[in-house]
């Protein structure tokens, strides 16, 4: 039996020789004073995330799903063995199949498995990986993932016919379904007759499961303000260039008014740069160490977190800390819905920096409440998540037998 963990994992560094790293270096050093020159005149039009790119690419929020995952079933399990598998990596997960065809297992790893272009279109990756099951006659575990679409409202997602089928597909094969948000879990629903657990992003639950501390005790104190600006595809890029100067502006106000300082929590590597750029703003700015269990600490010592990637702002909610998103994707109104703090979810499409410095100081006016409401729900969403993991892992057994099994009648 194998059981293969499924998820958007790091890839490996690429082997480059010395001439090519150079020419590397050397283009990111042109392209990064390009792009400040561009910040001082106002002329953004030629930033793009291609150009701060390195040898590999790493999401902590990806990382983060896998990592709860595998903890827990190594609770649960401690015999069990996953094999990690970036998605749509086919020959790594082939190689990693059994001999016994319907005893493998494939853990789907949370994220945005259900990624909807902006035209209602689902990612080739589904039918793909539900070629792949049907082959290989894979048992299949979707756990916490959710709808992707990148636009700010979830009243224009479609899905066409033919990507319907699939997806019914796709539910029908999986043993076990939990999704990280309400959103998600209705779209779901109306495609299956099993049950769609709505147990939150299983990153959530990863403070928990490595003991970071969190308080909700009034703190008395010059603020510490959190910090995520996306910058690794196409739409982060667009809205980056769009916005990056009113960020900038809004966040060195609020810095003079308040006298914060701010800590800058990298989730993808192309984000090195953003730190650097808000300097440009006279934005002084600390950077956060970017492995995992620094940065879940960091955020717990926060006052407040402002995000543009989810998981940053699953991470500052999994320790209890205040968030405001900005919002390029559906996701991120389901998650902030899910706590039912919508106000606290602002469009990127649309940012004004006038509710930004209003929210801000709502939520530092207002501390020990929302830290309390956070843990509630946080609390009850792991309650269901522990359920969902317990039945999951009881399904992973596989079929034992004894030795004289086979003598009896």
């Amino acid at each position: 039996m194998a059981t293969i963990l499924y998820g958007a994992l790091a890839k490996p560094p690429s082997r480059l020789g010395v001439a090519e790293r150079l020419k590397r270096e050397l283009k990111h050093a042109l392209h990064l004073r390009r792009d400040f020159r561009g910040l001082q005149t106002g002329q953004l039009a030629t930033l793009d995330y291609c150009n701060y790119g390195r040898h590999q690419s790493t999401n902590i929020g990806d990382q983060a799903i896998s990592d709860v995952i595998a903890l827990t079933l190594a609770t649960l399990r401690p015999e069990l063995s996953l094999t990690p598998v970036n998605w749509g990596d086919y020959p790594a997960l082939r190689q990693s199949l059994s001999a016994s065809p319907g005893n493998d297992w494939l853990l789907v790893a949370g994220g945005g498995y259900v990624f909807l272009q902006t035209d209602g279109q689902l990612s080739d990756r589904l039918r793909r990986d539900l070629e792949l099951c049907d082959k290989h006659q894979l048992k299949l575990a979707l756990v916490g993932i959710g709808i992707n679409q990148q636009t700010d409202t979830t009243n224009n997602v479609l899905i066409s016919e033919r990507d319907a089928s699939t997806l019914r597909d796709l539910l029908q094969r999986s043993s076990v379904i939990s999704v990280r948000d309400a959103f998600t879990q209705q779209v779901l629903q109306g495609y299956t007759d099993k049950d769609v657990l709505l147990a939150g992003d299983p990153a959530l639950h990863l403070a928990s499961k490595l003991a970071i501390s969190t308080s909700d005790a009034p703190r008395d104190r010059t603020p510490r303000i959190g910090l995520n600006l996306p910058f690794h595809g196409p739409t982060s890029t667009a809205l980056l260039r769009q916005n990056l100067q009113a960020y900038g502006a809004a966040l060195h106000k609020l810095q003079t008014q308040t006298n914060c300082r701010y800590f800058y929590f990298q989730h993808y590597d192309t984000e090195a740069v953003i730190p650097s750029f808000l300097r440009q703003f006279g934005v002084t700015v600390t950077r956060v160490p970017n492995d995992i269990p620094t940065m879940l600490q960091a955020y717990a010592d926060l006052d407040l977190h402002i995000g543009g990637m989810l998981h940053s702002c699953i991470f500052a909610h999994s320790v209890d800390t205040p968030c405001i998103g900005l919002a390029y994707d559906v996701k991120h109104h389901g998650f902030f819905d899910l706590f039912g703090l919508t106000e606290h979810c602002m469009s990127a499409f649309h940012f004004n920096p006038d509710v930004l410095l209003r929210t801000v100081r709502q939520i530092l006016d207002d501390q020990t409440e929302l830290r309390t409401k956070i843990r509630r729900t946080r609390q009850d969403l792991q309650t269901v998540s522990d359920r969902f993991f317990a039945s999951m892992a009881v399904k992973l057994a596989p079929t034992l037998s004894t030795p004289d099994s086979k003598a009896r009648p």
